[in-house]
Protein backbone atom coordinates (compact mmCIF):
# COMPACT_ATOMS: atom_id res chain seq x y z
CA UNK A 1 0.00 0.00 0.00
CA UNK A 2 3.03 2.54 -0.32
CA UNK A 3 4.55 4.45 -3.07
CA UNK A 4 8.20 2.50 -3.80
CA UNK A 5 9.83 6.18 -2.81
CA UNK A 6 8.05 5.68 0.61
CA UNK A 7 9.94 2.84 1.45
CA UNK A 8 13.61 3.31 1.34
CA UNK A 9 14.46 -0.31 -0.06
CA UNK A 10 17.87 1.08 -1.52
CA UNK A 11 18.66 3.29 1.51
CA UNK A 12 17.71 0.31 4.36
CA UNK A 13 18.20 -3.00 2.29
CA UNK A 14 21.25 -1.90 -0.83
CA UNK A 15 18.13 -3.16 -3.29
CA UNK A 16 16.75 -2.15 -6.22
CA UNK A 17 13.55 -3.28 -8.21
CA UNK A 18 14.26 -2.82 -11.54
CA UNK A 19 11.19 -3.98 -13.05
CA UNK A 20 7.97 -5.86 -12.62
CA UNK A 21 5.00 -8.13 -13.97
CA UNK A 22 1.59 -7.80 -13.16
CA UNK A 23 -1.00 -9.82 -14.70
CA UNK A 24 1.00 -11.03 -17.14
CA UNK A 25 2.37 -7.78 -18.67
CA UNK A 26 5.85 -6.01 -18.00
CA UNK A 27 6.11 -2.79 -16.30
CA UNK A 28 8.85 -0.67 -15.34
CA UNK A 29 9.07 0.81 -11.74
CA UNK A 30 8.58 4.01 -10.98
CA UNK A 31 9.07 6.49 -7.88
CA UNK A 32 4.78 6.25 -7.85
CA UNK A 33 4.67 2.35 -8.10
CA UNK A 34 2.57 0.86 -5.35
CA UNK A 35 3.41 -3.23 -5.74
CA UNK A 36 0.28 -5.82 -5.46
CA UNK A 37 0.14 -9.39 -3.72
CA UNK A 38 0.47 -11.18 -7.01
CA UNK A 39 2.85 -9.06 -8.92
CA UNK A 40 6.21 -10.37 -9.95
CA UNK A 41 9.60 -8.67 -9.01
CA UNK A 42 13.47 -7.99 -11.43
CA UNK A 43 15.03 -7.05 -7.93
CA UNK A 44 19.05 -6.67 -8.12
CA UNK A 45 21.29 -6.28 -4.75
CA UNK A 46 22.88 -8.27 -2.27
CA UNK A 47 21.56 -11.97 -1.92
CA UNK A 48 21.69 -11.95 1.65
CA UNK A 49 19.64 -8.81 1.69
CA UNK A 50 17.24 -9.59 -0.79
CA UNK A 51 16.19 -12.95 0.97
CA UNK A 52 15.73 -10.60 4.55
CA UNK A 53 13.58 -8.32 2.49
CA UNK A 54 11.26 -10.66 0.95
CA UNK A 55 11.64 -14.01 2.43
CA UNK A 56 11.71 -13.53 5.95
CA UNK A 57 9.07 -11.33 6.33
CA UNK A 58 6.87 -14.53 5.37
CA UNK A 59 5.42 -15.87 8.66
CA UNK A 60 5.55 -19.60 7.10
CA UNK A 61 9.84 -18.69 6.14
CA UNK A 62 10.39 -17.27 9.42
CA UNK A 63 8.79 -20.50 11.12
CA UNK A 64 10.96 -22.69 8.92
CA UNK A 65 13.81 -20.92 9.89
CA UNK A 66 13.20 -20.72 13.87
CA UNK A 67 12.64 -24.81 13.63
CA UNK A 68 15.94 -24.87 11.36
CA UNK A 69 17.75 -22.91 14.26
CA UNK A 70 16.00 -25.09 16.90
CA UNK A 71 17.75 -28.22 15.05
CA UNK A 72 21.36 -26.72 15.37
CA UNK A 73 20.91 -25.30 18.80
CA UNK A 74 21.48 -21.92 19.86
CA UNK A 75 22.93 -19.55 17.70
CA UNK A 76 24.37 -15.97 17.93
CA UNK A 77 22.23 -12.99 18.47
CA UNK A 78 23.24 -9.96 15.88
CA UNK A 79 21.48 -6.70 16.84
CA UNK A 80 21.72 -3.69 14.16
CA UNK A 81 23.01 -0.61 15.85
CA UNK A 82 23.00 1.47 13.17
CA UNK A 83 23.37 1.84 9.57
CA UNK A 84 25.52 3.57 7.00
CA UNK A 85 24.45 2.69 3.49
CA UNK A 86 25.32 -1.15 3.14
CA UNK A 87 27.85 -1.07 6.30
CA UNK A 88 26.36 -1.46 9.95
CA UNK A 89 27.49 -1.03 13.55
CA UNK A 90 26.43 -4.11 15.28
CA UNK A 91 26.23 -5.74 18.38
CA UNK A 92 26.85 -9.70 18.27
CA UNK A 93 26.36 -12.44 21.08
CA UNK A 94 28.12 -15.20 20.49
CA UNK A 95 26.36 -18.43 21.85
CA UNK A 96 28.80 -19.78 19.40
CA UNK A 97 31.78 -19.03 18.13
CA UNK A 98 32.33 -19.06 14.14
CA UNK A 99 34.67 -21.88 12.63
CA UNK A 100 36.47 -19.22 10.92
CA UNK A 101 37.61 -17.03 14.88
CA UNK A 102 37.54 -20.36 16.43
CA UNK A 103 40.64 -20.63 18.49
CA UNK A 104 42.29 -18.14 16.45
CA UNK A 105 43.31 -14.64 17.09
CA UNK A 106 41.56 -11.42 15.51
CA UNK A 107 44.55 -11.09 13.26
CA UNK A 108 44.72 -14.68 12.31
CA UNK A 109 41.19 -15.10 11.31
CA UNK A 110 41.57 -12.67 8.67
CA UNK A 111 37.97 -11.23 9.39
CA UNK A 112 39.41 -7.57 8.51
CA UNK A 113 41.27 -8.65 5.66
CA UNK A 114 38.06 -11.55 3.80
CA UNK A 115 35.09 -9.56 5.05
CA UNK A 116 36.14 -6.22 5.54
CA UNK A 117 34.48 -6.71 9.46
CA UNK A 118 36.38 -4.52 12.05
CA UNK A 119 36.15 -5.81 15.66
CA UNK A 120 36.08 -2.12 17.34
CA UNK A 121 34.79 -4.14 20.80
CA UNK A 122 34.87 -7.01 22.83
CA UNK A 123 33.02 -7.24 26.03
CA UNK A 124 33.07 -10.39 28.58
CA UNK A 125 31.42 -10.87 32.12
CA UNK A 126 33.32 -8.84 33.82
CA UNK A 127 33.51 -5.74 31.07
CA UNK A 128 35.51 -4.85 28.32
CA UNK A 129 38.22 -6.36 27.68
CA UNK A 130 41.51 -4.45 25.64
CA UNK A 131 41.97 -5.55 22.02
CA UNK A 132 45.70 -6.38 20.78
CA UNK A 133 46.32 -8.65 17.96
CA UNK A 134 46.21 -11.79 19.94
CA UNK A 135 42.74 -11.43 21.25
CA UNK A 136 40.80 -14.61 20.65
CA UNK A 137 36.64 -14.59 20.94
CA UNK A 138 35.18 -16.53 23.32
CA UNK A 139 31.61 -18.02 23.58
CA UNK A 140 29.73 -15.51 25.85
CA UNK A 141 31.28 -12.30 24.05
CA UNK A 142 29.43 -9.25 23.43
CA UNK A 143 31.15 -7.98 19.95
CA UNK A 144 30.67 -4.74 18.71
CA UNK A 145 31.97 -5.16 14.69
CA UNK A 146 31.43 -3.06 12.18
CA UNK A 147 31.27 -3.65 8.20
CA UNK A 148 29.13 -5.02 5.38
CA UNK A 149 25.72 -6.29 6.67
CA UNK A 150 26.13 -9.17 4.00
CA UNK A 151 29.45 -10.26 5.57
CA UNK A 152 28.39 -9.30 9.51
CA UNK A 153 25.71 -12.19 8.23
CA UNK A 154 28.00 -14.50 6.70
CA UNK A 155 30.78 -14.71 9.41
CA UNK A 156 28.32 -14.32 12.68
CA UNK A 157 25.24 -16.36 10.79
CA UNK A 158 22.06 -14.83 10.77
CA UNK A 159 20.50 -16.34 13.15
CA UNK A 160 17.89 -14.39 15.64
CA UNK A 161 19.00 -10.89 14.34
CA UNK A 162 17.56 -7.92 15.68
CA UNK A 163 16.77 -4.42 15.01
CA UNK A 164 17.71 -1.45 18.31
CA UNK A 165 15.43 1.17 16.79
CA UNK A 166 16.46 4.84 17.31
CA UNK A 167 14.50 7.82 17.05
CA UNK A 168 16.60 9.35 14.05
CA UNK A 169 17.60 5.82 12.14
CA UNK A 170 14.84 3.90 10.53
CA UNK A 171 14.55 -0.14 10.67
CA UNK A 172 16.87 -2.43 8.57
CA UNK A 173 14.45 -5.49 8.83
Amino acid sequence: GKKLSDTDLKKLYNVNILMFERKGQVRHVTADTIFSDNDNLLVFGPLEAIVRLFKLHDSSSRDKCEAREESYGIKNDINIIDNYDYQVLSEIKLNVVPEILKDKTLVSSHIKDFFSINVMMVSREDGPIKLNKDSILREGDKVIAFGPLENIYTVFGEHSVKVKQSESKREIG
